[in-house]
């Protein structure tokens, strides 16, 4: 009983070290909680013009909170998977000297604000005016950014308290309508698998000044050449100048795109068909793969080879 006692001081301690060692912030720990919509927004438009978009921001918790808002240009990052990246501050700065951010404006009830103020459970909505001017045919990709500025909540005596933030992504297209400029530069798979479900790696480039958002589809043949499977891959946004993994449209969190059949066997081909824009270019790429499932092959040649054996033996016995 006393060793059990023991052990049990020995784990209390243990987990009290451990709730001391995690360090929860204010904020979290009130529930700040905010939405917005939409949270891409698309814009394709050519000079002179005028675009106004709406922007609807929630306060999704019990507190007040004062909003600052701010312009971020961003960059893809070179991971491959959609995963963006801000610029240096001293980037930053320099990017937002250029005329067409100069000429940004969020309006609330058509006054320009740099803040916005939400009580309880409250939403409102900010408008996103870019008046644009610039001859240029390229693209702009930029956050507007909602950060918390203070929080009702939080103890006056607190030294530090974590900011709760949202943000809306904007991809601007300037310019003429230009065909889109890119092509596929992967589509592979595994050349040998036992089981499914079998992942494709498909990437496409994108080479030219405009955003695109290709579509594209995986055709599976089995040895025969009967169509057994098709995968439907996701319409993702491939800024200028990057490469992305694109993953099949059941698959939010993955970069590949997979075929969930699980029983395989034999030879398969897979074809796929991208279209990097409606009236193209479109690229066709084949390759092919072998499925056997080994384990359950070994099975059988085991189960087959005892099976012989006291065939045999039981033929010798009846002799």
């Amino acid at each position: 009983m006393k060793i059990k006692n023991l052990k049990l001081k020995i784990l209390a301690s243990v987990i009290a070290c451990i709730l001391a060692s995690i360090h929860v912030s204010p904020a979290s720990a009130e529930g700040i909680s905010l939405g917005i919509s939409p949270p891409l927004i698309k814009i394709k438009a050519k000079s002179p013009s005028l675009i106004s978009t709406p922007i609807i921001i929630q306060n999704l918790s019990s507190s007040s909170v004062t909003l600052e808002m701010s312009l971020e240009p961003f960059k893809p990052k070179n991971s491959e998977n959609g995963t963006l990246e801000y610029y240096s501050k001293e980037e930053r700065e320099n990017m937002l000297k250029d005329p067409f951010y100069k000429a940004i404006t969020l309006r609330e009830q058509n006054t320009v604000v740099t803040e916005v103020q939400l009580g309880p459970r409250q939403e409102k909505t900010v408008v996103l005016s870019l008046d644009i001017s610039t001859e240029a045919v390229t693209d702009y990709y930029f956050s507007v950014l909602f950060i918390t500025k203070d929080v009702e909540s939080v103890q006056k005596n607190s030294d530090t308290y974590a900011k709760a933030g949202i943000a809306t992504n904007v991809l601007v297209s300037l310019g003429t309508d230009t065909k889109p400029q890119g092509h596929l530069s992967e589509f592979s798979s595994p050349g040998f698998v036992e089981v499914g479900p079998l992942p494709f790696v498909v990437k496409v480039t994108n080479t030219g000044e405009n955003v695109i958002a290709p579509t594209g589809t995986i055709y599976i043949k089995n040895m025969f050449g009967q169509l057994v499977g098709k995968v439907d891959l996701q319409q993702v946004n491939i800024l200028k100048d990057s490469t992305r993994s694109i993953p099949d449209k059941n698959n939010s969190t993955n970069t590949q795109a997979v075929w969930n059949e699980e029983f395989l066997l034999g030879q398969y081909s897979a074809e796929l068909a991208v279209d990097l824009g409606p009236d193209g270019p479109s690229y066709r790429k084949k390759i092919t793969f072998l499925a056997f499932p080994i384990k359950l092959g070994l099975g059988i040649v085991v189960a087959l080879f005892l099976f012989f054996v006291i065939r045999s033996g039981v033929k010798k016995r009846l002799k």
